[in-house]
């Protein structure tokens, strides 16, 4: 526990998942509509209670997204290219990094 409220774990929270998807639609590189549905989709199958005694933190773990980019760099059905790649990864990273707390304020 810290001084704003229970820590949470790294990881990309559901509600993080809004930010994620404006940000694969945008900038350089972006993906299209339907490429960034898939890959919310697929993130939406992560999400779970990474701490039991909070159950309604439902985020992705840092174990999971490592495990999601591996799977990112197989998939052929996304038709991703190298740079829309890197730019997801780099987003994940960003999320995960992210430090998260619940406020008592």
């Amino acid at each position: 526990m810290s001084l704003f409220g229970k820590s949470k774990p790294k990881g990309i929270t559901q509600e993080e998942l809004i930010f994620i998807k404006g940000e694969l639609r945008n900038g350089d590189h972006k993906l299209t509509e339907t490429q960034t549905n898939q890959l919310l989709a697929r993130l939406g199958g992560y999400m779970d209670a990474e701490n039991m005694q909070h159950p309604e933190w439902q985020q992705m773990s840092e174990s999971e997204v490592a495990q999601f980019d591996q799977q990112l760099e197989a998939d052929q059905l996304l038709h991703l290219t190298p740079d829309q790649k890197a730019k997801a990864e780099a987003l994940f990273k960003k999320y995960i990094d992210i430090d998260k707390h619940r406020s008592i304020f």
